[in-house]
C-alpha cells in the first residue's frame, strides 16, 4: 500500500486542509481516539500486499473477483483492506476478525460486540484516492470526488440542487462554477451517507448554499437532529467533504 495520511479534528472548531494531514505508518496507524474527535484517513490505491488481501472476508473477496477492470478491482481491494486495517488498530483486533453488517438502507456498519467501544466510520474513493472518516462520538459520512473541468455544472444543478445552490452556481465567476459544483455535490453525498438514507435521498431538498462562502458550517437538520459539515480540497483535482451529527 502507498503512504497513509491522517488528520484529527475537533468538530467544535473544524479546520481541515490538505496540508493538515500527516504521514503515518501502516503498521502503527491509529492512536487512541478521544471521544470528541473525528479522524480522517487518506491513501492511494495500490497493488495490495498479500498480508492485507488475506484480511478480506469471503464476501469481499467474491465481490473483488467480479470486477473485470483491474484498476477498479485494485481500488476496491485497497479501500477495504485499508478500512479493516485501520478500524482493527482502533479496536486492538486482528483485521480479519472484523465483521460488518448493514443498516436497512445499506450503510455499512460494524457488528456490535460487547467488549469493544462503538466505532462509527464511512468510506469513499475516487479512481486514485481513498478517504475514511472514523469517530467514537458520532455518526458521520464522507465523500470525495475527482473534479472534472468539462462537467456541465448548470444543467446538473438544475436537476439535483436546491434553488439557492443553483443561483450560487449561476452567479459564480466562470472559473469558480465547477469547483463550487463539486463542493455542493460532495457535501450532499456525505450528508446522505451520514444519514444512511441511500437512494431515498432528494438531493434538491438539501440546502448547502452556505458552502458558497464558507468551508465549514451548519446546522443541517435531519430526522430530529442537527448536523455540521466541512469541505476541503483533499488533493489536486479532488474535492472532499465530511458531515457529522452534532452532540
Amino acid at each position: 500500500m502507498q503512504s497513509l495520511l491522517t488528520m484529527r479534528f475537533d468538530p467544535v472548531d473544524p479546520r481541515i486542509t490538505s496540508d493538515g494531514f500527516n504521514e503515518v505508518s501502516w503498521t502503527t496507524c491509529a492512536p487512541p481516539l478521544p471521544g470528541k474527535f473525528i479522524d480522517l484517513w487518506f491513501w492511494r490505491p495500490a497493488p495490495t500486499p498479500s498480508r492485507l488481501l488475506r484480511t478480506l472476508d469471503p464476501k469481499e473477496k467474491a465481490r473483488a473477483n467480479r470486477f473485470r477492470n483491474k484498476r477498479v478491482r485494485t481500488v476496491f481491494v485497497s479501500a477495504h483492506a485499508g478500512l479493516r486495517h485501520i478500524l482493527a488498530s482502533y479496536l486492538n483486533q486482528a483485521p480479519e476478525t472484523l465483521r460488518f453488517t448493514e443498516t436497512g438502507n445499506g450503510k455499512p456498519i460494524l457488528e456490535n460486540r460487547e467488549d469493544t467501544p462503538p466505532l462509527h466510520f464511512n468510506l469513499s474513493h475516487t479512481k486514485n484516492a481513498i478517504l475514511l472518516g472514523v469517530s467514537q462520538m458520532t455518526e458521520l459520512g464522507v465523500d470525495m470526488e475527482q473534479t472534472r473541468e468539462d462537467i456541465r455544472a448548470n444543467p446538473i444543478a438544475k436537476r439535483y440542487f436546491h434553488p439557492r445552490e443553483q443561483t450560487a452556481i449561476e452567479e459564480a465567476d466562470k472559473n469558480a462554477r465547477v469547483p463550487l459544483f463539486h463542493r455542493f455535490w460532495t457535501l450532499k453525498e456525505a450528508a446522505i451517507k451520514a444519514w444512511g438514507i441511500g437512494l431515498q435521498a432528494d438531493f434538491s431538498s438539501i440546502d448547502l448554499s452556505e458552502a458558497t462562502r464558507a468551508d465549514r458550517g451548519g446546522p443541517l437538520h435531519w430526522s430530529g437532529h442537527s448536523w455540521s459539515w466541512a469541505t476541503w480540497r483533499s488533493a489536486p483535482h479532488c474535492s472532499a467533504s465530511v458531515v457529522w451529527k452534532d452532540r
